[in-house]
């Protein structure tokens, strides 16, 4: 870049930082400064498309969520590192609205995923968790509905009576993102938690799930049995032992992974007499 370039850029950036963030011109420009920091992790040689074609690709389709987010297949530390280096305002308020733009608008999937790190692992007011609870709209991938999960969780622990509806909600939706949510975002890892919702409110949405024919939800069910046991251990058993013959394959494998080994057999043994004997009588 020469110097009458550079020095273009730099005032252009400096007379950008004075347009109002709530205006469209520099909410563009933010995305584009996002876009550039990114891009500057992947060498664009190696893309399957040119930048340009991909973002135009993406974009058209982005309105209607009806194409997935193109990855540009960085990793997860590089993208990590750039937290904290792009973007930051004194105003939470204007923080949490830049983000949520760029993460509704970028065809990326590693600029969603940057999107979400900026609000993991820390507490988040009420305003700002309701907000977020609005990126599952866009979510058509599990690793983004996991890094979700992380913050909905967070949510959960810190604000149940004003979020916990939300997931009940979720538990039922068309939308099997949501669903899923509904049942790894009452704990995601129970390492984590300080407070827990009582086992009878995390019961009530297993049920719910319990029957469901999505193998992304079905794995969600049996993340959230085995977190569950860490939790509230003979509960959990015996839920599980009374609902032996119908939980999923799927999610008893998951639910059940953490168990003794004898209990694990057992369990097991149990499981497969009664598929004789349902064959046996059908």
């Amino acid at each position: 870049m020469t110097f009458i370039q550079n020095t273009l850029k730099t005032f252009n950036t400096t007379a950008m930082n004075l347009i109002p963030l709530t205006s469209p011109l520099r909410r563009s420009h933010l995305l584009e400064q996002v876009h550039e920091h990114v891009l500057g992790l992947k060498n664009l040689e190696q893309l399957n498309l040119p930048h340009s074609n991909t973002h135009n690709h993406y974009k058209k389709n982005i309105k209607n969520h009806t194409s997935s987010p193109y990855r540009l297949h960085i990793t997860v530390p590089k993208v990590r590192s750039l937290c904290g280096k792009i973007f930051a305002a004194n105003n939470p308020e204007l923080h949490l609205q830049a983000w949520h733009d760029i993460y509704h608008h970028s065809p990326y999937f590693e600029v969603m995923s940057l999107a979400i790190y900026h609000f993991q692992h820390r507490s988040l007011s009420v305003k700002e968790g309701l907000c977020l609870l609005t990126w599952i709209e866009r979510c058509c991938l599990w690793e983004h509905s996991d890094d979700l999960s992380k913050i909905y969780a967070q949510l959960i622990e810190d604000h149940p009576k004003q979020f916990y509806p939300h997931l009940k909600a979720w538990n039922k939706d068309p939308s099997l993102w949501k669903r899923r949510q509904s049942l790894v975002s009452l704990i995601e890892y129970a390492r984590k938690r300080k407070r827990v919702l009582p086992f009878h409110k995390m019961r009530i949405m297993i049920d719910g799930c319990l029957d469901d024919k999505e193998y992304y939800v079905q794995k969600g069910l049996g993340w959230t049995l085995r977190e569950m046991y860490n939790l509230y251990k003979q509960e959990t058993l015996d839920y599980i032992q009374k609902h032996l013959h119908v939980i999923s394959p799927i999610a008893y494998s998951a639910a059940t992974e953490k168990l003794p080994a004898k209990l694990r057999a057992s369990f097991r043994e149990q499981r497969k007499q009664h598929r004789k004997t349902s064959s046996a009588t059908s």
